[in-house]
Formats: C-alpha cells, sequence, structure tokens
C-alpha cells in the first residue's frame, strides 16, 4: 500500500511542475533585427498643445522590442523622452502633450522626433514637427 501511495504522489508532483506557458522571451524576439511594419509617423504635422492638442507618434514591428522616442526642441532643446516595450506605438503608449522631462519648456519651435531601439542602436528613425503658437 506505501509503494502505491509513493507512487501517486510522484506522479501528482511531477504533472503540478510541468511547463504550461513561456516565462521569458523568444530567443527571435531577442537577438532577431526589428522589421518595421509600419513606418513611425506622427498624428499631426502642427500641433497647438495651447488648443489641447495631442501629439500620438505610431509604428509597428514585427516583433516586440524596446523603443524610445525623444522628442527635442531646435530652438530651446527642451527634451521630452517616451520609452516602452511593444510590438506597436500608437495612442496607448506614445502620446505627447507638449511637457518637457524638465525645464526648459518647448515653445513654438520646430521639433524632431528620433526613434531609437534599445538592442539595436544602429536603427533609428526621425520625424519633424512644429508646434503652433
Amino acid at each position: 500500500m506505501k509503494k502505491a501511495v509513493y507512487f501517486i504522489l510522484i506522479v501528482l508532483s511531477y504533472s503540478s511542475c510541468k511547463k504550461t506557458e513561456d516565462t521569458a522571451p523568444a530567443i527571435n524576439d531577442i537577438y532577431a533585427p526589428v522589421v518595421v511594419t509600419q513606418a513611425f509617423n506622427k498624428t499631426l504635422a502642427n500641433p497647438n498643445f495651447s488648443a489641447n492638442n495631442q501629439e500620438v507618434f505610431t509604428a509597428q514591428f514585427a516583433k516586440a522590442t524596446a523603443w524610445t522616442i525623444t522628442l527635442t526642441g531646435q530652438t530651446s532643446h527642451a527634451v521630452k523622452t517616451i520609452k516602452g516595450i511593444s510590438q506597436s506605438i500608437d495612442a496607448s503608449n506614445a502620446v505627447w502633450e507638449g511637457y518637457a522631462d524638465a525645464p526648459p519648456s518647448f515653445k513654438a519651435e520646430n521639433v524632431t522626433a528620433k526613434l531609437t531601439f534599445d538592442n539595436y542602436p544602429q536603427d533609428t528613425f526621425t520625424t519633424n514637427l512644429t508646434i503652433a503658437a
């Protein structure tokens, strides 16, 4: 009888240890190059933040990746950074309301938005916009 109980306990403990889902990113997501399936872009060319406009950035990738959007004012040199890890950039993770990370603030000026990837520094995309007065 003891052997049967031990056998059942071993079977139950083994079955409870089976891996049911991935616990780490796929090797392809870590080492494969970034493939852009929808180009990096913005929704407004001339946002007017005093009129409560919001700038939404968009892009789509073939796999989830760590990305950073860095916005730099060409006159004020103000900087805003938006970061994420995802397969897409959209209104759920890349909205800008005109604020800088720290002084100085943005003003009516040209702004360069640069998209970079943490694991792929050679892949950089840019788009430009002009903050309305």
